[in-house]
């Protein structure tokens, strides 16, 4: 009930059954972890160790979920995309690159403008991030795995009756290199910062 009022306020309301599917799914994940971590700690790991080591895999499958349910599950789909309400088959999308992106840019600035151009970013921008956190993955890597899942998206949508739009790939893409950037920036401070400590310890001992 708050959710839906608190999307209601933001004009979101539309998206508040699958962000409440994606929030339940992403408690479960989380408590998945814990327990993992909590059998790893009593096999003489340290909490933090073991937390540490399941950070990635839990943010990688948390990113994953959240993308799925937001973009295949939607309780709207019915009667539109590849099966229409009578059984009719028919294409409900876009193939021209930027042709929906240029159409929102040209049209009146409205909360549904920058859900549909700004969401479709962001909900990649966990997903490259939590591939490139901790240095494990190149950026081309990262970025070749984030149009990968991008398109694999789009054909689950084509699917289950959602509308296809090669832009929601560029934009999805967009925030897969948004998320690596920034985790590789953070990669990068955090490292230097421990070089920092080791070499002043080196030098007081």
């Amino acid at each position: 009930m708050i959710l839906a009022f608190s999307l209601g306020v933001f004009g979101l309301r539309y998206y508040a059954d699958s962000l409440s599917v994606a929030l339940s799914v992403c408690v479960i994940i989380a408590f998945a972890m814990v327990a993992v971590a909590s059998r790893r700690h009593r096999a003489d790991e340290p909490w933090r160790d073991s937390m540490a080591a399941l950070a990635r895999p839990t943010g990688l499958a948390m990113s994953l979920a959240v993308i799925v349910v937001m973009t295949v599950y939607n309780p709207f789909h019915e009667g539109m995309g590849w099966w229409n309400g009578e059984g009719e088959r028919y294409f409900n999308g876009n193939l021209i690159p930027l042709r929906t992106i240029r159409l929102y840019l040209a049209s009146t600035p409205s909360r549904t403008v920058a859900v549909q151009l700004l969401g479709n970013v962001l909900l990649f921008v966990p997903l490259g991030f939590f591939l490139a956190y901790g240095g494990k993955q190149r950026f081309l890597k990262v970025f070749a795995i984030g149009v990968a899942v991008a398109v694999l998206v789009e054909a689950l949508q084509f699917f289950v009756g959602g509308s296809v739009d090669i832009d929601d790939v560029i934009l999805n893409s967009l925030g897969g290199v948004v998320g690596a950037t920034i985790a590789m920036g953070v990669h990068r401070v955090t490292r230097r910062g421990s070089d920092g400590v080791d070499a002043e310890s080196r030098v007081g001992y």
